[in-house]
């Protein structure tokens, strides 16, 4: 490293420590809520039916890669949120964010994240912006129920929790997300501008959306967080919640519509309209067996619409979407043994093309998600043209410490079509997923992901991780086909 990363890397270490004294100050201090200002449950103010909270963010985040490139590097990430959040009578929520976001010390050797953070922030060694990240009014119309309208994140599939903590991870890391995400890893994530809504139907939730997504996920400048004109889509997503229609198991179905009418000469990527329609359904569940248990992930869609791509000798021609995406997981747990051991066994599939010069297109498309929590952490891969299978083993060998073991065995589901990358619309000039050659092969590779979590306390979290990308023939022209990526990150939530 060179001097001036070693004074970063020693500032970030005096940046930890520092929060951690405020972190246990602010617990040491804590005290109940009432009328006036208040530490607990969250900083801010009360006055009768009015309340003022101020949640504050803060994220470190260090990372170094190595992806097919002949040397390694790092940069920080340093991200920081902070709100006002007015509430009167659980009627009336008022909600604003402001999002301060950085990336140093990038290189012009940087690849990887690191490459696209430069690449898409002008080239710039340490990009940073302040930017409004969330703006809404919320009406709460009856318990559980509220309409939205402005500026927030939508996370599909996240609208029903439980408390149980293989539960949550079920829904937040396996389920959730796969089309519509905020890519909330990455250091500028994506908000959307529009309407949402949440409205609870007895014991069973529909979540309904139509927005416009913004600028973000890794860019970081002054042009994050502004509005992607020409790119619209909604949907709704029902839920039934576990024990509502079938024991220790949760329903649901989804519709999204997605549309992109940006100018083709100026978008990276895009040939012409999209207007691609998915329906799909999951069934999640986890039941006793033995002295364990065993959980279940069962999600498809099927796609329809037009979408304009450029054929190998036809040119550009509007295609007729059709396809589908399949995931199916099943896990076994034993709470009652050492590490608490979870292993657990799945398959990802997305459908891929294997003629690019007909009428149909078969790739299915993958909107806008959060691809970094299912297909390796390594980002290399959209759920586009894809087959993953899986093996993952979970523990927890002390207290709150988690360990997360993941290998994937990846393959293109057709060679006639490309190796998909990306995680849907990010700027104003980039369709959001690139497409590489497949080289004749679906040999993709296998991958390694190792994930250590601890939550030191409810505000303070530290997690780390090492993945490796072993390239197949997929990157037969690749002069290192591999992929080394490690991270270290502290973030604070108060």
């Amino acid at each position: 490293m060179t001097g001036q990363r070693s004074r970063l890397g020693n500032g970030a270490h005096i940046a930890a420590a520092l929060l951690l004294a405020l972190s246990t100050a602010i617990q040491s201090t804590a005290r109940a809520a009432q009328d006036g200002f208040h530490a607990q449950p969250g900083l801010g103010f009360t006055k009768g039916d009015h309340q003022v909270l101020v949640p504050i963010e803060f994220r470190y985040r260090w990372e170094n890669w190595q992806a097919f490139a002949p040397e390694s590097s790092d940069f920080h990430g340093i991200r920081t949120r902070v709100a006002l959040d007015y509430r009167f009578k659980d009627k009336l929520r008022l909600f604003a964010q402001a999002q301060q976001s950085a990336v140093v010390g990038l290189s012009a050797t940087a690849s990887g994240v690191g490459g696209l953070y430069r690449s898409n922030n002008g080239n710039q060694d340490n990009p940073s912006s302040v930017r409004p990240s969330q703006i809404f009014a919320q009406f709460d119309a009856a318990q559980g129920s509220w309409i939205r309208a402005g500026r927030s994140y939508i996370n599909m599939g996240t609208e029903v929790g439980y408390k149980e903590a293989n539960w949550q991870y079920l829904k937040s890391k396996r389920q959730a997300q796969r089309l519509v995400g905020s890519v909330g890893w990455s250091n500028g994530a994506r908000s959307n501008d529009g309407l949402a809504s949440r409205v609870a139907i007895g014991r069973q939730v529909l979540h309904v959306f139509l927005a416009q997504p913004t600028t973000g996920v890794v860019v970081v400048d002054n042009e994050a967080y502004k509005s992607n004109d020409g790119i619209l889509f909604g949907g709704l997503d029902w839920t039934a919640p576990r024990g509502v229609l079938l024991d220790n198991t949760e329903l649901g179905a989804f519709f999204i519509g997605y549309s992109d009418t940006r100018d083709p000469a100026e978008v990276a990527g895009l040939f012409g309209d999209i207007e691609v329609y998915t329906l799909g359904g999951s069934m999640l569940g986890v039941y006793p067996v033995g002295k364990g248990r065993v959980d279940t992930l069962l999600w498809g869609a099927f796609q329809f619409g037009e979408y304009a791509d450029q054929g190998p000798t036809t040119g550009v021609q509007n295609r007729d979407q059709l396809a589908g995406a399949l995931v199916a997981e099943i896990g076994y747990q034993r709470t009652d043994l050492w590490a608490k051991p979870w292993l657990r066994l799945g398959v990802n599939w997305a459908s891929g093309d294997g003629n690019l010069d007909d009428e149909d297109r078969n790739t299915f498309f993958n909107a806008l998600p959060t691809n970094h929590l299912y297909y390796g952490y390594a980002d290399q891969l959209a759920f586009q043209n894809l087959t993953d299978l899986l093996l993952q083993l979970k523990l927890t060998p002390m207290d709150k410490l988690g360990v997360e073991i993941t290998y994937h065995r990846f393959w293109l589901d057709d060679s006639a079509d490309f190796r998909w990358a990306g995680t849907g619309a990010f700027s104003r000039t980039n369709l959001g997923f690139a497409r590489g050659a497949s080289n004749g092969s679906t040999d993709v590779g296998q991958e390694l992901d190792i994930l250590v979590t601890y939550p030191v306390n409810q505000w303070l979290s530290v997690l780390g991780g090492y993945s490796k990308l072993w390239g197949g023939d997929v990157f037969a022209t690749t002069p290192n086909s591999d992929v080394d990526f490690a991270y270290l990150q502290l973030q604070i939530k108060y």
